[in-house]
């Protein structure tokens, strides 16, 4: 039985390993990624979301899905969000559109937060294999200001 922890602990420890490399001898190439703040004329508005996903060194990484998100929260404090996926380009930006903006995507009553950007490979993608890059955040704004509670 001894044996058979140290050999369960290390197969544990190995996926994670693989993919926390600098991009040598099999690991994968790390990734960073950023998002886009988003500012409409007002919650019925067409919306447009973009993150942009590079290399650590800067080197954008294009035809790789990018999950943006928008999120909302009542007057409780509960959250919500609305994702969807884009493609990135060439230049390792995805645009999402949402063509009913706000109003569309969310709930009555709830506000509009922020853009969330996230990018999970999951074995999907071109080689080299990328880590996942950490997610990240960015205002949402209607007409220049705090967004008010969708209709």
């Amino acid at each position: 039985m001894r044996q058979l922890i140290p050999a369960f602990a290390v197969a544990l420890v190995l996926p994670l390993a693989a993919c926390g490399g600098s991009g040598e001898s099999g690991g994968c190439t790390n990734t960073r990624l950023e998002t886009s703040p988003a500012t409409v004329a007002d919650v019925t508005a067409p919306l447009e979301l973009q993150a942009r996903l590079t290399e650590a060194g800067g080197k954008p990484i294009g035809g790789v899905a990018v999950t943006l998100e928008v999120t909302f929260t009542d007057e409780h404090g509960a959250a919500h969000g609305t994702k969807g996926e884009a493609t990135t380009g060439a230049d390792g930006v995805a645009t999402l559109a949402r063509p009913g903006g706000l109003a569309a995507a969310g709930l009555s009553g709830w506000k509009p937060v922020n853009v969330i950007a996230s990018y999970e490979p999951l074995g999907r993608g071109p080689v080299p294999a990328y880590c996942w890059a950490h997610s990240a955040a960015a205002p949402l704004t209607c007409g220049g200001a705090v967004c008010g509670p969708l209709p």
